[in-house]
């Protein structure tokens, strides 16, 4: 009987091999039967299958953690330490790890932003180190391999900076046309950085890419001339990647606000009002800057509340800004519109959030539709947009937004790297 089955198998066409496996709901089974030969491991890994399965929740992505550095002395020496902080059922485990777990040979870093796998960090004890010069390194979590990028040349303080990193998705519609990364570094990537001037204003523009000497720019940005006299610093310093561009939350004031100089000590309740929400845009293939108004229907407006408005892409796919209403619980939501003009948002209902106790929340950073909370007790909390659901994940005496580096993991590249070379 046995050998009937594997005749019959052997008989069928890879066509429908092909149909049978993706259709296995479980990933679980399609993982067993990707290891039964390399025949079906052959059909399983191509990308033309990946983007067919559907995966778990409906979604390539998923939230698996983050990563949280904090200030440390180490022989009178300031430091950093940097620690992964599991979400409840992620493929890491469940335990606190610490950063040399996954890469021995990076010690002292400070995580900036992560994509797709891949995580962006700021190396804190390269031997050349200077004032004026940043060193960043992009890492593989799954391949457990690192990147370290050209020195950048920084005249402005770097912590201030926002910061983005890019994969051949983003940067291209065609494969074909994606750059080849150089042996030992890490799939095609792009990291973008927005510089400030002494204002801490967004400034201008540098990039690298994957297999490049060194980094491209710096590009200024010429808002002055869409009657745009001043700004805020970055809301988010993390870019929110969606359509292809990467895109950073800041408030301008227009050219007919009067201002003695600018800075952001501008902002007050008499000048609050004078503000706008805009997007920063850069385009991942052109690294083109753009700046977007972001408009709501008459009557209508974002409330300034005391909490950081937060740019997110749902688990819907939607370009969604958001912020913690006064109370601490409740999240006002502005959906981008993309039947009507570029800028278009209008509100949706707002999420009531269900701590264990009626107390203030703050946002610490969003991630494929889960956001990452805290209380003022310091209790930190992973939060579905969707459904408000909010579950405990750990706790810090003290904890900001630059402190946490959301990570998440693709799901067809993670299938594909657990299959290895089986």
């Amino acid at each position: 009987m046995a050998a009937a089955a594997v005749a019959t198998a052997d008989s069928c066409s890879d066509d429908i091999i092909r149909e049978i496996l993706v259709r296995l709901e479980d990933a679980a089974d399609l993982f067993r039967c990707a290891v039964t030969c390399k025949r079906w491991r052959g059909l399983v890994v191509k990308a033309s299958f990946l983007r067919r399965r559907l995966w778990p929740d409906h979604t390539s992505m998923f939230f698996s953690g983050f990563f949280v550095w904090e200030e440390a002395v180490i022989k009178k020496n300031a430091t950093f330490a940097t620690t992964f902080i599991p979400t409840p059922r992620s493929v890491f485990g469940s335990k606190r790890r610490s950063f040399r777990s996954f890469f021995y040979g990076l010690r002292h870093v400070v995580p900036l932003a992560s994509r797709h796998g891949l995580l962006l960090v700021r190396l804190d004890d390269a031997p050349d180190s200077r004032d004026d010069t940043v060193h960043l390194a992009v890492c593989n979590l799954l391949a457990r391999t690192y990147h370290k990028l050209p020195p950048l040349q920084c005249n402005w303080k770097f912590d201030k900076s926002g910061y983005a990193i890019l994969t051949g998705v983003d940067c291209s519609s065609d494969v074909k046309q994606q750059p080849s990364a150089p042996q030992g570094c890490p799939d095609f990537f792009k990291v973008l950085i927005v510089g400030n001037d002494k204002y801490h204003q967004p400034h201008n523009l540098h990039s690298y890419t994957s297999g490049q000497r060194w980094w491209s720019g710096p590009s200024k940005f010429a808002f002055a001339a869409m009657g745009i006299s001043g700004c805020m610093p970055l809301r988010n310093l993390r870019a929110v990647v969606w359509h292809g561009t990467a895109r950073w939350l800041v408030r301008y004031f227009p050219s007919h606000v009067s201002m003695r100089r600018p800075g952001p000590f501008l902002f007050s309740k008499s000048t609050s009002h004078n503000s706008s929400w805009h997007t920063i845009d850069v385009d991942a293939e052109t690294c083109r800057v753009s700046l977007t108004k972001i408009e709501t229907p008459s009557g209508h407006e974002i409330i300034h509340s005391y909490d950081e408005a937060q740019l997110t892409v749902g688990a819907d796919g939607k370009l969604s800004l958001l912020h913690m209403r006064k109370g601490g619980y409740q999240l006002e939501v502005w959906i981008r519109q993309e039947d009507g003009g570029p800028s278009r948002w209008l509100r949706a209902p707002d999420v009531e959030l269900n701590p264990p106790t009626r107390m203030s929340l703050l946002i610490l950073g969003e991630k494929g539709g889960m956001l990452i909370v805290k209380n003022n007790h310091g209790d930190v909390y992973t939060v579905d947009l969707e459904t408000g659901k909010m579950e405990k994940v750990t706790s810090f005496d003290t904890i900001n937004r630059r402190q946490i580096a959301p990570f998440e993991m693709d799901w067809p590249t993670f299938f594909v790297s657990r299959l290895g070379n089986r």
